[in-house]
């Protein structure tokens, strides 16, 4: 029950990660990459998008 919870609030950070890589400003090639990073990796996609990504994307 824990993990199943736990799955689908990666899945929305996920999806609230990708609406806001497509919101940006920047390259079709940069979006497809960092939304295939989002979704490939989770948890870990959001975290490096989050904290480290989304200041260097423009």
């Amino acid at each position: 029950m824990l993990a199943t919870i736990i799955a689908i609030l990666g899945w929305i950070v996920a999806i609230w990660c990708i609406i806001d890589i497509l919101k940006k400003k920047c390259d079709l090639i940069k979006k497809i990459l960092l939304i295939v990073l989002v979704l490939a990796l989770n948890w870990i996609g959001v975290a490096l998008y989050y904290f480290w990504l989304r200041k260097a994307v423009n």
